[in-house]
């Protein structure tokens, strides 16, 4: 800074003395020099020219030209025409191109749209377009065009476009067409996710990639999260992958998966994994399993532990469900040591009793299973789920049999039975 001002300087006291201003130049040997000089120069009104530098695209007034230009070879290129309303003939900022409000819709498409505009087409367009004005444009524009189809009514032209609008869909892909490999694969898999935390991106992904996304209005960053900024976009991104590529997307999101990753976001990841295919580890099942139960969606539960058929955890956790859900589970598995095995049965001996009112199969059961325990402890447990079944059916016998096999010396907790 000190030199560039010192440059300045001295172009000034040599002008003072005749000089003129053509017959002065600065020969740079870095071009990462070039900036600082210029931007000495323009504050002390010195007229200049730049000539034989590398990399002459990036200075602001030939990128002007160059995104002016595109955009009237290509008006719906939305980049360039952010740059332009970017530079410095404009100079908006990102408030100036955020989601409008519903009245700001109804005056941008006011006159966009021919026919009358009720509350009901406002309403339609704002959902589909969530107010971002180049959205609203492509989507509005299309509306017209359909409108004398629709015998003058928005609301219907609207309707009918919501979610086939060429136009719409058009300007979504070429924003997508526009990123390169590395921007393509974590935005296919944030959109595949609808909801990715940014720890879990870190892992899969350079943090660099995410903030290029955000930069250019394809994602939004907040709250721990990253997420697709309009649902459409994670439609087009879904339609254009494979069923192969969205299983690529769910493994590495499962790739990512950390110790310290929250369990509400494992069960997330999970069943965006399952839904195309992929089974998850053994671990990130349970989880998904547990998160599942707690959130009482005991049929969710169910279908998630059914993945792990030969996991002795899962088989008491998917037994557990069941029996919320009034269903009873399979057959006693034969490879569970005896702890799984009492959670099992006693899950399943409340599904047979209460839910199909199975009583006399479920003491039955519990009989059985008892006389294969060796564990004082493990008997005591059955026991008492075979006081109480056998209590409520009226089995006496069952009842004074089952009394008298607990083993108070073995857990002494059991003396009030």
């Amino acid at each position: 800074l000190k030199e560039a001002e010192w440059i300045a300087g001295t172009f000034e006291r040599l002008h003072d003395e005749s000089l003129a201003w053509a017959d002065m130049a600065i020969l740079f040997r870095k071009n990462k020099d070039f900036a600082v000089v210029v931007d000495a120069l323009s504050r002390h009104d010195i007229p200049l020219e730049v000539a034989n530098i590398g990399g002459l695209l990036v200075v602001p007034e030939v990128a002007d030209i160059r995104a002016w230009l595109t955009a009237l070879e290509h008006p719906e290129d939305s980049a360039k025409l952010i740059q332009i309303l970017f530079g410095s003939k404009y100079n908006l900022g990102m408030a100036d191109l955020a989601p409008l409000t519903r009245d700001e819709v109804r005056e941008m498409v006011a006159g966009l749209v021919a026919g009358a505009l009720d509350d009901g087409a406002v309403d339609e367009i704002f959902s589909i377009t969530l107010g971002y004005p180049l959205y609203v444009a492509a989507f509005a524009t299309e509306v017209s065009d359909r409108i004398e189809d629709a015998d003058g009514d928005a609301l219907v032209a609207a309707k009918s476009l919501s979610r086939s609008s060429d136009r719409l869909i058009r300007l979504l892909e070429r924003r997508l067409s526009r990123l390169d490999r590395q921007e393509r694969r974590l935005f296919d898999a944030i959109a595949l996710a609808e909801s990715v935390p940014i720890d879990l991106v870190r892992a899969i992904d350079d943090i660099g990639a995410l903030s290029r996304l955000e930069t250019s209005g394809l994602v939004r960053v907040g709250t721990g999260y990253a997420q697709v900024t309009h649902p459409l976009l994670a439609t087009v991104a879904n339609e254009v992958l494979t069923q192969e590529g969205r299983r690529s997307c769910a493994r590495r999101l499962l790739d990512g998966i950390e110790e310290d990753t929250d369990p509400g976001d494992i069960a997330s990841m999970v069943r965006m994994a399952l839904g195309v295919g992929v089974v998850p580890s053994t671990e990130q099942l349970e989880v998904a399993a547990r998160v599942a139960m707690a959130w009482r969606d005991f049929s969710g539960a169910a279908r998630i532990a059914a993945h792990a058929p030969d996991d002795p955890q899962l088989i008491v956790l998917r037994a557990r469900a069941l029996r919320f859900v009034g269903e009873v589970p399979d057959e006693v598995p034969a490879d569970l040591d005896e702890s799984a095995l009492v959670e099992f049965v006693s899950a399943k001996s409340q599904a047979m009793a209460y839910g199909e009112r199975r009583f006399g199969d479920a003491i039955a059961m519990l009989q059985e299973a008892m006389a294969s325990l060796t564990d004082p402890t493990h008997r005591n447990r059955l026991a008492t789920e075979l006081l109480v079944l056998s209590g409520l059916a009226g089995d006496m016998d069952a009842l004074l049999g089952a009394s008298r096999s607990v083993n108070d010396q073995a857990d002494p907790a059991t003396r009030l039975l």
